[in-house]
């Protein structure tokens, strides 16, 4: 009676009151030991995780060292890249040991008149000698519509 009830007794033996205890008590237990904190606890370091590399690539592109930022997001919006392979591409930028092709009008040009002076593999040559734009650039980003011959 001192004591009060063994916390191994039946239930049945327990009155109101040591059950409403034995509830409580059970219920912090599960509460203790339920993995949902541990899972929310993952949750937020992956997504802190993801914040920082995003801030890593703001700040990136927020320093004007780099001047070629936009050619390398462009580049890699287009072939659909995540932002890590982003970021990566953007300090291989800032080393110098990345340059983005960005061929300008008159490049394009000289591409075309390769293109039909003599024909896709001279074009081709043409690219892996002077490093021009390729054939299949030309054909399928050119601004001048082709003429049949």
């Amino acid at each position: 009676m001192k004591d009060g009830i063994h916390e191994n007794t039946p239930l049945v033996f327990n009155g109101v009151g040591g059950l409403i205890n034995i509830v409580h008590w059970k219920t912090q237990a599960i509460d203790d030991l339920h993995p949902s904190c541990l899972n929310n606890s993952k949750k937020l370091v992956g997504k802190e995780g993801k914040i920082d590399i995003h801030k890593q690539l703001l700040l990136a592109i927020l320093s004007q060292r780099i001047t070629c930022v936009d050619q390398v997001l462009c580049v890699g919006f287009r072939h659909g890249v995540s932002i890590y392979t982003m970021l990566e591409l953007i300090k291989k930028a800032a080393e110098g040991t990345y340059h983005p092709n960005g061929f300008d009008e008159e490049e394009d040009l000289h591409t075309l008149l390769f293109l039909h002076l003599g024909s896709a593999q001279v074009t081709d040559i043409a690219h892996h000698i002077f490093g021009m734009p390729a054939a299949l650039t030309i054909w399928r980003c050119s601004i001048i519509p082709q003429c049949s011959i």
